[in-house]
């Protein structure tokens, strides 16, 4: 399933326990970057390609969030 990035956020937001599955993560991970990376409008954003790399990090476990972090509503 890819998800567009407009339902990331009701993914993640509606997921009371605060899991997504490993095929979910996948696609957030590569619908997120996708939308990033974009050479049109965000060549120059320095914010987006920061966010480009922390996803890259999220993805290869390299930098650790806690449920604590992502579930402060």
């Amino acid at each position: 399933m890819s998800l567009y990035a407009r339902d990331i956020g009701r993914t993640v937001g509606h997921s009371s326990q605060c899991k997504i599955t490993d095929p979910d993560l996948q696609d957030i991970f590569a619908t997120l970057t996708s939308l990033l990376s974009d050479q049109t409008s965000l060549t120059h954003d320095v914010t987006a390609r920061q966010a480009v790399k922390k996803l890259a990090e999220l993805q290869k476990d390299a930098l650790k969030i806690t449920t604590r972090k992502l579930c402060i509503h």
